[in-house]
């Protein structure tokens, strides 16, 4: 999980995997023993110490122009009414173009039109001389004789929403540019947002044509038989993630780094990971200042793949005890996968989920012109039954996701015992980020996956204190 909120200045290799959240929620990461970090102020004991009792955490309130001037939390305010403005035309052009497929021919008329064009592309020699071969006649024996057809359907539906939605990714970037968040030129940004657009359009086959291949096979209880593939290619997924990011940016090991000041917050930040005992198999760095200016870190991979991962500016721009808050966080997040209720309680949704998306199914292919529920041109009901399901649910989402990241905030306070430097990247990130400070109480109850960076710096403050009345000497503001 990221440490920050995505910005949207640059395209994301991971978001085609909204739709299958649920699934995602189903694959834990196993945990591995603490081991002897050598160092006394992270000893098991100490940390303890150091520990509030849960009940007892609270917030100290704060006047924000005691750390932001009014320029910041002025411009900080029209950014994030800006991205409102954006994310509501979004969901609004969302559901109007969900409804032309449900309440026009347009959906059964472009399947129709792809399967004509699939069978006047079979009689042409360069594309019938495989037709024989067992390699290519396999999708054939998984899908049916219209699979090719299916395919241009797949990918014909892929790119009119990706003609339809283009406006609103130029307009975001537009703002990122204007915001000073992004780097990217226009021949950078066309280059990576192609190479989003072919991964997503082979994910989006690769699911339309194995969704509905099993529907055709088991229309029953195909929702049975694919929760746990859909699982393990989630773990899977999760395995090569850090990979992932090498195709949009560089990534080079932390100690191979030229600034020895770089290289000497290796030993610290593994010392982090051990306390958590999260084990690393390297730290690298990514250098997304080729195309953003934003600030992040993360952690990803599951087990032996898990690697820690700092953009080139959070290394440029924060202080080293600033880093080390970022890493505290990011393995707070690993200290809460150890609760096997949470993941229950997700498996049983996702199988609840997935019977719900069958009735979808049988419903859509009743309709007119439909061939059943395994008529790929009921995509659309299924697209939109999605859609619907997750924005009903983002509230409870969102309220959840908060309360992770305040346990993460909590455990990177007491892993480090640097309120000071915590307070210090909030403000760090709340202006290079363009991070609201106070979101309106309707926008943090629907949307806000993290607390505003207000809360998170009068949680801090509230943590001076107890350390203070602890008996613990607290370390002034990193410079």
């Amino acid at each position: 999980m990221n440490l920050l909120l995505s910005t949207g200045s640059r395209p994301s290799y991971s978001r085609f995997m909204g739709p299958l959240l649920p699934f995602a929620l189903c694959c834990l990461a196993a945990g591995q023993p603490a081991q002897d970090t050598g160092r006394a102020s992270l000893a098991p004991e100490a940390l303890r110490a150091r520990t509030p009792p849960v009940e007892a955490w609270s917030t100290i309130a704060f006047s924000t122009s005691e750390y932001f001037e009014e320029t910041e939390r002025a411009g900080v305010t029209r950014r994030a009414k800006e991205r409102r403005r954006l994310a509501l035309v979004t969901i609004g052009v969302d559901i109007a173009w969900y409804l032309l497929f449900l309440l026009s021919p347009l959906g059964p008329r472009l399947r129709e039109a792809c399967l004509r064009a699939a069978q006047r592309l079979a009689r042409h020699r360069p594309f019938s001389l495989g037709t024989a071969c067992r390699v290519a006649s396999l999708p054939r024996r998984l899908f049916g004789d219209d699979w090719a057809g299916a395919l241009l359907f797949a990918w014909a539906y892929f790119g009119l929403g990706a003609l339809v939605t283009l406006p609103l990714a130029l307009w975001g970037e537009s703002m990122d540019q204007a915001a000073g968040l992004s780097n990217y030129d226009g021949r950078t940004w066309a280059w990576d947002a192609t190479k989003q657009a072919a991964i997503q359009l082979v994910l989006f086959s690769c699911l339309l044509l194995g969704l509905y291949g099993l529907v055709r096979r088991l229309p029953r209880y195909w929702w049975l038989a694919i929760g746990l593939p859909a699982g393990l290619a989630l773990v899977g997924y999760g395995l090569i993630e850090p990979r992932l990011t090498r195709i949009y940016d560089k990534v080079t090991p932390l100690e191979s780094s030229q600034d020895p000041a770089h290289r000497a917050l290796l030993p610290r930040l593994e010392a982090l990971a051990r306390a958590e005992g999260v084990s690393l198999s390297s730290v690298k760095v990514i250098h997304a200042s080729r195309t953003t200016r934003s600030l992040d870190a993360q952690l990803l991979g599951l087990g032996a793949t898990r690697e820690l991962l700092l953009w080139d500016n959070l290394l440029e721009e924060a202080s080293p005890r600033e880093v080390d808050v970022a890493v505290a966080h990011e393995l707070g997040h690993e200290h809460q996968r150890q609760d096997l209720l949470t993941y229950g309680g997700s498996a049983l949704g996702l199988i609840v989920l997935l019977w719900l998306l069958s009735k979808v199914l049988r419903l859509a292919g009743r309709r007119k012109k439909m061939s059943g529920p395994g008529d790929v041109a009921t995509w659309p009901m299924l697209g939109f039954a999605l859609f619907l399901f997750f924005h009903a649910l983002q509230p409870a989402i969102a309220w959840r996701k908060r309360a992770h990241e305040r346990q993460a905030d909590r455990r990177a306070l007491v892993l480090t015992a640097d309120p000071e430097a915590f307070s210090r990247l909030q403000m760090r990130l709340a202006v290079r980020n363009q991070q609201e400070l106070r979101p309106p109480r309707w926008v943090y109850l629907l949307w806000s996956t993290h607390p505003p960076p207000a809360e998170r710096m009068a949680t801090a403050r509230w943590y001076a204190s107890w350390l203070r009345q602890a008996g613990y000497a607290v370390p002034a503001a990193p410079e």
